[in-house]
């Protein structure tokens, strides 16, 4: 019975070397929306494509959206294995080119709040996962929570992704400074999305690593960049990686220079590793194990001395005052503030401002450029249609909004017209009723007149003749020019006849001439010569 214990839970207190152990990297920014998702699945398809066995593990608490980056529906969850229902091979979901994902991994964070055997089972079970696969990539929501905080701490190397917009630096700046506090021991690289050319990458780049040198001491590695390409956008809507929809995308090439970087940092010195991580937090007496647990685990998260017996209301004049007074930088003022504002959340599950007021305050800005704006719209937009799995605006309000923005003159608006039926016809063919039915209702309009009608029926008879090589002509137009054409040849015959009698009344006035003469001569003939 012992045995059987063992095989199925392990013995805690003398774990098995595994001979094999994947790369534990984690992909992590302090804003949302940098593309920190996309760069997950790319990155392990590309390592995939070169005979690299890629788990991700989708540490998102929040959106979960690895799945539908990848076009993945999860059956099952990580629940499911530590619930005893299911290994934990069966809750993996199998994405293109064999990448697996391991969903709703935030059970690994709720660790320490686990049973002795809960524990033992997700320790072996990630232990497990590391033994079958080379990479095990860790996409971790974005921000300073604790989750966040939790995994990077768990990965040998971090991937901090940022992007050229101003907040994600200040961010990430942010997140760097709280994995410092819990001495993160593994190695940091930064990675810039969204460039335009890898040389403003490189200044956007140098920009985050001597801030975060000057203010931190901590040196941040350049790892690499993806350029902005409108091919990642439509990936992301046909829910597949860009990497395959579209291989020669510059940012598909980006991608693979992105995982040949990867498996070259990661050929040399081999960190703990996650199972080692987790293992790590288990308690080592059993006076009180789950106290024990959660005081290892809360000592690992970041934690920020506050002068408790300061008074409440004195600190915050005193923040204020710092503010005003212009002491510090931009960047480190947001640094502090920031970490505030995810404590309240964290204690009342609800943000202190009104956001809508908050977003509406930060757009109205005199001086905020007009594509911030259209990138914060196009966000929430992407955000409303991961959130429920639909788009913001049906077709019909799309449509609306599109023909509604046309506003120069009415030659333009006619033209988008237009150009809207010429996409309809390529897409749907429509019967040559519908298209006559279009016709004679625009043709019935009060503005249309006459000299129109008459152009248009001009240029419906030139088509006609164009694609069917002769005139046009109806049954009664036809029998027109039948007995036109019978009346013209009547007419042309009995002008010929008119002609021939003509000729020949006057062959006959010539022939009776010629008897005339005839006679006069014969009469002088026969007359007795005197």
């Amino acid at each position: 019975m012992q045995n059987t214990v063992t095989n199925l839970f392990g013995d805690p207190q003398q774990p098995v070397a595994a001979a094999h152990r994947a790369r534990v990297v984690a992909i992590t920014s302090g804003k949302g929306g940098v593309g920190k998702t996309s760069i997950t699945a790319n990155i392990a398809v590309a390592l995939a494509l070169a005979g690299k066995r890629v788990c991700i593990v989708d540490a998102d608490t929040g959106l979960a959206n690895i799945n539908i980056v990848m076009g993945l529906t999860p059956r099952h969850t990580l629940e499911d294995f530590l619930d005893g229902a299911l290994p934990i091979e069966a809750i993996l979901m199998e994405g293109p080119r064999g990448v697996r994902v391991v969903p709703g991994a935030s059970g690994i964070v709720e660790y320490a709040d686990l049973s002795r055997h809960h524990q033992q089972s997700l320790l072996n079970g990630m232990q497990r996962l590391e033994e079958q696969f080379d990479y095990l990539l860790i996409d971790t929501a974005a921000g300073i929570a604790d989750s966040v905080i939790h995994f990077v701490l768990a990965a040998e190397r971090a991937l901090l992704v940022i992007s050229p917009d101003p907040t994600s630096l200040t961010d990430a700046f942010a997140l760097t400074r709280i994995l410092k506090r819990n001495n993160y021991t593994g190695r940091l690289h930064a990675l810039v999305n969204m460039a335009d050319s890898v040389e403003s990458a490189r200044k956007v780049y140098q920009r985050f690593a001597q801030a975060v040198h000057k203010y931190m001491q901590v040196d941040i590695d350049w790892f690499g960049h993806v350029s902005a390409d409108r091919a990642v956008v439509t990936s992301v809507r046909l829910q597949h990686p860009v990497i395959l929809v579209q291989p020669d995308a510059p940012a598909s090439r980006c991608f693979h220079a992105l995982a040949q970087g990867l498996e070259q940092a990661c050929s040399g010195e081999q960190g703990p590793g996650l199972a080692e991580h987790l293992r790590s937090l288990q308690p080592e007496t059993a006076v009180d194990p789950a106290s024990a647990a959660i005081d290892m685990i809360r000592s690992a998260q970041p934690t920020r001395p506050v002068a408790r017996e300061a008074n409440l209301g004195e600190l915050h004049r005193q923040f204020i005052d710092c503010i005003q007074e212009s002491k510090g930088s931009a960047e480190e003022l947001v640094a502090a503030i920031k970490p505030i504002i995810d404590a309240y959340v964290a204690r009342f599950h609800s943000f202190p401002l009104d956001m809508r007021e908050a977003i509406y305050r930060y757009l109205e800005m005199g001086d905020f450029p007009d594509h911030e704006i259209r990138n914060q719209v196009m966000m929430l937009e992407q955000l409303y249609e991961k959130r429920y799995q639909r788009p913001l605006m049906d077709k019909e309000d799309s449509l609306f909004r599109l023909l509604n923005q046309v506003r120069d003159s009415e030659s333009d608006f006619a033209s988008t017209i237009a150009r809207l039926q010429q996409s309809y016809e390529r897409q749907y063919r429509p019967m040559p009723q519908e298209a006559l039915a279009a016709l004679t209702e625009r043709l019935r309009q009060p503005e249309v007149e006459e000299q129109d009608v008459a152009q248009c029926i001009e240029a419906l008879h030139s088509l006609y003749e164009d694609r069917f090589a002769r005139r046009y002509v109806t049954e009664d137009r036809a029998l027109r020019e039948r007995v036109g054409a019978l009346a013209t040849e009547l007419a042309s015959r009995e002008a010929a006849r008119r002609d021939t009698l003509a000729i020949i009344a006057g062959e006959i006035e010539q022939s009776l001439q010629h008897d005339e003469r005839l006679q006069a001569v014969l009469r002088e003939l026969a007359a007795p010569s005197g």
